[in-house]
């Protein structure tokens, strides 16, 4: 694993004889922000106020487009999450923060990045994702301690751990439990770490389930309804939170600032979708099968009787005209030839999709997709 260039620390972080990144010493409060608990605690407070106001906008300018809108949203329910969550100011800071530091790791590799653009669901049991989710939480830290930050050990616990519980065939593995910074601390700072975690794991997941841009969200139906996303969230980490995560969501659904965010998340952005299609003309998944392939498969499951809500509102926003600006034409329609060919295909929706692809052709009689669904029916 990468580390930026380090200076020999006589004592080590705690007394561990760890290394210390070069930029720690640069910063004015001192070589190591992790020597002690009140002055971990000093450190964050220093350091956070300057972050969230000054910096935090450089640091979001690293971001891929699909991560910047994730992280602003965690971040925009982290201000919020910190009074309905009981936190303390300091926790508060902490929280909202890592909201804005915790995937910037995703952009170090095409791996973490193919699977924001993979257009279907991935099981959370699977081998692969547990490896990528724990390396771009790693990789978010190096980048920053690359970057000059001196992070505070409770902010570094939280984005080293925010996959704390991985799900693996049936049975959980707690990331956090193992790790040796972690079990460094006194019980008090172990218990701020783990409430903190908590709330924010379910923040960042309850943001990934209402995000319609998202790829894998692009067909669903997406509704407020609080033990349906409380059962998504308990799959993603299993039922191991020490605080109730469905009275979390529930009070986040209540508030209106929270509702409001997780409302705009559920709106698809057309631009999104022509710039993450766009990436697929020059890309290969993790699985090394064509983007499009993954997309027209998951068209082809589609059965008889579901709710085709959210798969109605993907194909209306592909009359957008943003496609023929981001877009290659001729990439744009072959894209849209294999979605609305895999559609017509699909016995179990046909007559419906065939209907509403028509009354799109008709409302949007100019634009690319009206002329492959013309080309086609």
């Amino acid at each position: 694993m990468h580390r930026p260039e380090t200076e020999e620390d006589p004592q080590g972080s705690e007394g561990r004889g760890h290394t210390v990144p070069a930029a720690w010493t640069h910063v004015p409060w001192g070589t190591d922000s992790r020597s002690s608990s009140w002055l971990d605690d000093l450190i964050l407070r220093l350091w956070l106020v300057p972050l969230t106001r000054k910096k935090v906008a450089q640091i979001a300018d690293t971001y891929d487009f699909i991560t910047r809108a994730h992280v602003e949203s965690v971040a925009g329910l982290a201000r919020i999450a910190g009074d309905i969550a009981g936190l303390r100011p300091g926790e508060a800071r902490v929280l909202e923060c890592a909201a804005w530091l915790h995937d910037l790791g995703k952009s170090t590799s095409d791996n973490y990045l193919s699977i924001l653009f993979t257009p279907r669901k991935l099981d959370y049991d699977d081998e692969n994702l547990h490896q990528l989710m724990i390396e771009h939480a790693a990789q978010s830290e190096n980048r920053l301690d690359a970057m000059g930050y001196a992070l505070p050990l409770t902010l570094r616990l939280v984005i080293r751990n925010h996959h704390r519980f991985l799900v693996k065939a049936g049975s959980l593995r707690d990331i956090l439990m193992a790790d040796p910074d972690f079990n460094s601390l006194p019980e008090r700072k172990r218990k701020e770490v783990v409430r903190i975690l908590d709330v924010f794991m379910v923040l960042d997941a309850l943001c990934a389930y209402t995000e319609a841009s998202r790829p894998s969200n692009w067909f669903d139906n997406i509704v407020f309804d609080r033990d349906v996303i409380a059962g998504k969230i308990k799959k993603r980490y299993g039922d191991v939170f020490q605080s109730d995560v469905g009275a979390l969501v529930q009070a986040l659904l209540d508030h209106p600032g929270a509702r409001k965010i997780l409302e705009r998340n559920t709106e698809h952005d057309p631009a999104v979708m022509a710039r993450t299609m766009k990436e697929w003309a020059e890309k290969t998944s993790i699985y090394d099968v064509n983007y499009v392939l993954i997309l027209t498969c998951q068209i082809d499951v589609l059965k008889e009787g579901s709710d085709l809500t959210g798969f109605k509102n993907f194909l209306s926003h592909l009359a957008s005209p943003v496609f023929s600006v981001i877009l290659w034409e001729k990439w744009a329609e072959e894209v849209f030839s294999e979605i609305v060919v895999a559609s017509l295909e699909n016995k179990a929706i046909h007559r419906e999709i065939r209907a509403y692809l028509l009354t799109i052709a008709q409302e949007h009689p100019h634009s690319l997709f009206a002329g492959v669904i013309n080309k086609y029916i």
